[in-house]
């Protein structure tokens, strides 16, 4: 979600296959709406109250669905009709629309890495770098 921890811009997708990562992008969006149902928004009375779930229901709405309705169908769509000569990671480097894709994903990783830094502050949790 947040990138690899050295990478201060959120651009560095070198060792991933897109295929994989747009996987666990799915699979945090499915737990994020696990929890949404355990600690439903719509009980909270001001939803400018600081609660978890106002916050993970921003996360989805606002960052993940977004992304994920954009580039996922295409990425896969691409990838499932795409020559596979040579290396995977080569190979997705020739999504015809690959630089707006990283773009677009590193803008979401550094969305991701700023709400795991106030989370750290609100929870007062051990930082992760």
């Amino acid at each position: 979600m947040v990138g690899k921890r050295l990478d201060n811009t959120c651009k560095d997708f070198n060792g991933e296959l897109f295929s994989e990562s747009l996987d666990s992008l799915y699979n945090f969006f499915r737990e994020c709406r696990g929890i949404m149902r355990r600690f439903p928004v719509g009980r909270i009375k001001d939803p400018r109250q600081i609660h978890l779930g106002v916050l993970i229901n921003r996360i989805l709405a606002k960052v993940l669905r977004p992304f994920l309705e954009k580039w996922s169908g295409r990425y896969r769509s691409w990838w499932a009709t795409a020559s596979k000569d040579g290396s995977p990671y080569e190979v997705q480097k020739q999504f015809p629309d690959c630089e707006q894709f990283m773009k677009e994903w590193a803008e979401a990783r550094q969305i991701m890495r700023e709400v795991e830094t106030k989370l750290a502050e609100q929870y007062q949790l051990v930082p992760l770098d």
